[in-house]
This record gives structure tokens, sequence and C-alpha cells, in this order.
């Protein structure tokens, strides 16, 4: 794969982890639990598009929170 680490990582989330449906709350997307004061509402779907935004929110926030490991924070992220 010729992709970017992020980019690989976004994609293997995505097999993995899959699309959760209204049925699945508090998880929405591909994987986010959803935490007190965040605008997502029960019973709603999120689309692809916004579900790809989230998880790539959330993937950055959790590389940042683990960058004092250097190359690694996207592996435990």
């Amino acid at each position: 794969m010729e992709l970017p680490l992020f980019e690989r990582a976004v994609l293997i989330i995505k097999k993995f982890e899959t699309m959760h449906h209204p049925k699945h709350w508090p998880y929405i997307g591909y994987g986010h639990c959803v935490q007190p004061g965040e605008p997502y509402r029960r019973g709603v779907q999120l689309t692809e598009a916004q579900a790809d935004a989230l998880l790539r929110k959330d993937l950055r926030k959790f590389c940042a929170l683990y960058s004092q490991y250097g190359k690694d924070s996207l592996l435990l992220s």
C-alpha cells in the first residue's frame, strides 16, 4: 500500500469496526461512543461522510493524546 499511515489506519478501522446503526446507541459511526454534551441524537444514522469525518477527528485526537510515543502514537490510537 502506498497510502500514508494515517489513511491506512482509517481503512483498517473501517473494515474491522464497521458502521454502527441506531440500535447500537451510544455507539455511532465507526466506534465513536457519544459523550455528554455532544450533538448526536439517539435513532439518527450518520451518513458515510459524517462517520468518516468523526473517525478522522477521533483518530487525530487520540494521536495527539499519545504523541509522546512518537511514531507509535498512531498504533496506540
